[in-house]
């Protein structure tokens, strides 16, 4: 499963990049999409709050987690 997350969570990336990028306001001057400062942390990858990289992070790897345990649950039944 390790495997196929750190294959699957750089090819991520790229859209989540752009389009949180888009929406955060990282091409325009004024963003889509505004974080209230009390509300996070106020690290920032260029304009994106690294919360959202967890967020990003969290909902690949437990997809991925839940699949492969369906799958070996699965497998055990055949």
């Amino acid at each position: 499963m390790l495997q196929k997350f750190t294959l699957s969570f750089p090819i991520i990336l790229i859209p989540f990049v752009l389009v949180n990028g888009i929406l955060t306001g990282a091409i325009s001057p004024e963003p889509v999409v505004w974080y209230s400062p009390k509300e996070i942390i106020g690290i920032r990858c260029i304009t994106i709050p690294i919360e959202d990289f967890a967020y990003c992070f969290s909902l690949l790897f437990l997809n991925l987690w839940v699949f492969e345990r369906l799958r070996k649950t699965k497998k055990k039944n055949i």
